[in-house]
């Protein structure tokens, strides 16, 4: 039975409002004027944790009072990564533990020596003022 949602054409399959490419290895989505590269799954796919490095950083306040943590994350599996979830922790200057968040990085999927940014936003002005120090973790 054929499904009215789903039409295979020449190497490209079409769903309402999105549009999916096989390309070589790779596949690629196109939704209206947004690209987003997909990895195909040439390799075991695991959670990240040992293994993900958190790489540079970059900290910036906002006249808002919001702070910015921007940083890097690097695959230094030999396996593909997927949907990697970094944790903050965010300390008073006595070492008092006032905060949590988390965010994802940026790309969905991560080959072996990428790398992807991140950005975790302390949106809170009063724990962005207090925050005297943190710590990441990868999830």
């Amino acid at each position: 039975m054929r499904k009215p949602y789903l039409h295979l054409l020449a190497n490209c399959f079409v769903i309402p409002s999105l549009i999916v490419l096989i390309v070589g290895v790779g596949v690629a989505a196109i939704t209206s004027s947004l690209f987003v590269p997909v990895y195909a799954q040439t390799s075991t796919q695991q959670p990240a944790g040992d293994g993900v490095s958190i790489l540079s950083s970059s900290q910036t306040n906002t006249a808002f009072g919001s702070t910015y943590i921007v940083r890097e994350v690097r695959n230094d599996l030999s396996n593909v990564v997927h949907s990697v979830q970094i944790a903050g922790r965010f300390y008073d200057s006595s070492g008092l533990l006032i905060d949590t968040d988390f965010t994802y990085m940026a790309l969905d999927f991560l080959r072996s020596g990428e790398k992807s940014p991140f950005k975790l936003i302390i949106t809170d002005a009063s724990v962005a003022q207090r925050k005297d120090n943190y710590t990441l973790t990868i999830k």
